[in-house]
């Protein structure tokens, strides 16, 4: 589109910019971004609905040990957290 702003005439740059425009706006990504634009904006309104009470939690429990379920263990008890894990695979405790 740079290039042809530079090199076409006006009318005919603009009319090729509505084509790709109109045929990007009819992308299954830009349907996406779309949802989630307004999913985004749909969760702030409800989140208001709810009070911060003030309320923190002081405990986690996180299932998996594995390198996630740790690193995520991991951050919450850096955070300040009392954290639990709990795995299922015997091969997988400590």
């Amino acid at each position: 589109m740079i290039e042809a702003s530079a090199r076409l005439p006006l009318t005919a740059a603009l009319s090729q910019e509505r084509e790709a425009f109109l045929s990007l706006r009819q992308s299954p990504q830009s349907s996406a971004l779309r949802h989630v634009f307004f999913a985004e904006r749909a969760a702030e309104a409800q989140a208001r609905n709810y009070p911060d009470d003030g309320r923190a939690f002081k405990t986690a429990c996180v299932v998996g040990g594995g390198n996630m379920g740790a690193s995520i263990a991991y951050a919450l008890a850096t955070a300040g957290l009392a954290v639990q894990i709990v795995e299922r695979d015997e091969a997988s405790r400590a």
